[in-house]
């Protein structure tokens, strides 16, 4: 079960633009809580402790027990990151969504596929693709894994890995195709031999057109000298 992580947040009576700049210059971050057939409440974080709670981690994962003070007394929510806002210059943050989440409803989740290992292929020359780097799967917030793994040792030149191939965690539903491929090993390239092979053929050309061009100028000139036989005998 991922472990939840403590967060304390204020209800925010004021809301806008002006409002939000205000409160990431004194070091706060704007933010809301929503949940399934629940109103949304705006609320105000302490920017510092989140960064904290979700460094280096994949922060849509995390389950965090939000303590929530105002409107009377604290309330006590658990929540997950549906959307963190940050600025794409600046890389700052900028708000951050919450959604409410029951321990005993599932939610839907993309998650990382990690490949593991050395392929057999890519000892030999050949070259390791993965063609899907996250999975939608849909589970109870206790069952969220960190990622799904695969080890590719064995894989050789022009095998592949399917989804239905990857060994899911008891309590994890995946919502795309089983034969979706998640990662193939490719043949060596052949770049070195089309490079040696180009000279020769633009060789082939060069001679044909230089053929040809003799002769144009063969035809040329037995066509003048047979103008001027012609003109000597009416002479």
């Amino acid at each position: 079960m991922p472990e939840k992580s403590k967060l304390t947040a204020t209800v925010r009576k004021e809301t806008g633009k002006e409002v939000a700049g205000r409160l990431r210059k004194n070091g706060m971050l704007p933010a809301v809580v929503y949940g399934h057939k629940k109103a949304s409440i705006p609320l105000t974080i302490d920017l510092k402790q989140l960064k904290h709670l979700i460094k280096g981690e994949k922060s849509e994962h995390k389950l965090f027990d939000l303590s929530i003070e105002g409107n009377g007394g604290p309330t006590e929510k658990t929540v997950m990151i549906k959307e963190l806002q940050i600025d794409p210059a600046k890389r700052h943050y900028l708000h951050v969504d919450f959604f409410e989440v029951a321990m005993d409803e599932e939610v839907t989740i993309s998650i990382l596929i990690k490949l593991t290992g050395e392929a057999e292929g890519v000892k030999i020359g050949g070259v390791l693709q993965q063609v899907r780097r996250e999975l939608e799967i849909r589970c109870l917030p206790s069952h969220i894994p960190d990622s799904l793994e695969f080890d590719v040792s064995l894989l050789n030149i022009g095998d592949s890995v399917h989804l239905k191939d990857l060994q899911l965690p008891s309590g994890v539903k995946v919502l795309e195709d089983v034969d979706l491929t998640i990662a193939t090993v490719l043949s060596p390239t052949i770049e070195k031999e089309v490079e040696e092979e180009v000279p020769e053929e633009a060789e082939e050309e060069k001679a044909a057109a230089e053929e040809g061009e003799e002769k144009k100028v063969d035809e040329e000139k037995k066509a003048a000298e047979g103008d001027k036989e012609e003109k000597k005998k009416k002479d």
